[in-house]
């Protein structure tokens, strides 16, 4: 250690000087501001080494230079995040209202079950499409658990089709002539008989219930489903 340090001093040589406050002082900022030793000043100051310090000088400058890009980049990721963060609150307010006006008219349509309301009246009262008013009518009977009355609106449901088909055959049969004049009138019995069981459904025999459910059932517009939180 002691061959080091004397191999050391041999080959270095101390130089000290004094100079005033202000010089000081404004050494002092330099030296912080371009990351400089006082050796460096002085070699600088000499002529010495420049290209040296002045490659340590450009080192430095493109670290700031550097530091300045990340700095930017990060202030635009952060108003980036703000900006998506802002998107999000916007959407699950959307949501949020979407679903308490979706449950504002559920519970209203329930009101209206409750009074005996039909789902067609209920569809028109409260704007909505009629197969959503009549998931509304299954939800609320199976609330109140009426299995009765569920069988009873796919009745209705299936009866309406029928009556789709038979004034449509009806019709065409007049259009074409492929029906005389005793056939249409006793097709338009048929379809007024079904209108009147239509708002009776209880009326009609079990055989033609079974008919009516066994032939539309599976073609009826299936009633949407609703996503539950």
């Amino acid at each position: 250690m002691m061959k080091a340090r004397q191999r050391y001093e041999a080959k270095t040589r101390v130089v000290t000087f004094r100079v005033h406050q202000e010089v000081y002082n404004e050494l002092e900022k330099v030296k912080a501001g371009g990351q400089l030793s006082y050796s460096d000043l002085v070699k600088l100051g000499a002529g010495i080494a420049q290209e040296e310090i002045k490659a340590k000088l450009a080192e430095i400058s493109g670290l700031k230079a550097e530091i300045s890009g990340l700095e930017e980049e990060l202030a635009q990721l952060r108003s980036s995040v703000k900006r998506e963060q802002l998107r999000l609150s916007e959407s699950l307010n959307e949501e949020r209202n979407r679903r308490l006006k979706e449950l504002a008219t559920e519970m209203e349509a329930f009101k209206l079950f409750d009074r005996g309301w039909r789902v067609e009246t209920i569809s028109y009262k409260l704007g909505i499409p009629q197969t959503m008013a009549h998931h509304y009518f299954e939800e609320w009977a199976k609330e109140r658990k009426d299995k009765e009355a569920v069988e009873r609106d796919l009745l209705k449901r299936c009866l309406k089709k029928h009556i789709d088909r038979l004034v449509e055959e009806r019709l065409w049969g007049g259009v074409f002539g492929r029906l005389s004049k005793e056939e249409l009138e006793a097709a338009q019995k048929h379809i007024d008989e079904c209108w009147r069981l239509l708002a009776a459904p209880e009326q009609m025999c079990q055989e033609d219930k079974e008919f009516l459910i066994t032939k539309y059932s599976r073609i009826l517009e299936p009633a949407p489903r609703r996503n539950r939180f």
